[in-house]
């Protein structure tokens, strides 16, 4: 797993913010939560949604909200 702001791999568990785990680089001294969605190509759901795959049922195969695909 890498940091979502610096891309480093020096990371560590530092505790649960709304029942999610909470992460803390150390190298950046950033905090951040991992999602399903951050290891999936944008492209990827961008292609999906251009093709006619109503975002409901993207939500579902990457296990996150029809908000959070409105994003991309």
């Amino acid at each position: 797993m890498k940091c979502k702001y610096c891309l480093q791999t020096n990371i560590v568990k530092n505790g649960y913010v709304t029942f999610e785990q909470q992460y803390k680089c150390r190298n950046c001294n950033k905090y951040f939560t991992y999602t399903g969605l951050d290891q999936v190509d944008s492209q990827e759901i961008q292609h999906l949604l251009s093709s006619g795959v109503h975002r409901y049922s993207i939500a579902r195969k990457y296990g996150s909200t029809h908000t959070a695909i409105n994003r991309y």
